[in-house]
């Protein structure tokens, strides 16, 4: 998947208040970022789940950071609903879901 903003692999501690995070980066650093998600992922994310966040400094936002994908152990999830069409998008035009890579358009 491409991001726009620059992305960082990193460990969640915790979700709170539906939207809210608390992220650890691999520098040690801890952030707040927002989860674009309004469901409850029950299953989507557990305490030291790795996490891929996005970094976006602008000025305007309250948060610096947003969660977009979590790791299972075994795979990536995508968490942020906003993404979920650009994501098959991608997926269909590079031919990565076999069942789907013998038609000829989108």
């Amino acid at each position: 998947m491409k991001f726009i903003h620059p992305t960082h692999i990193a460990i969640i501690e915790n979700r709170y208040k539906r939207f809210l995070s608390d992220i650890r980066l691999d520098n040690g650093k801890m952030v707040n970022a927002h989860v674009p998600n309004t469901g409850s992922m029950k299953t989507c994310w557990e305490p030291n789940w790795k996490v891929l966040v996005t970094q976006n400094d602008d000025p305007k936002r309250k948060l610096k950071y947003t969660l977009e994908m979590t790791h299972n152990g075994d795979t990536w999830i995508s968490v942020n609903t906003g993404m979920t069409n650009k994501l098959v998008k991608e997926a269909l035009e590079k031919k990565v879901i076999s069942e789907l890579q013998d038609y000829p358009e989108i």
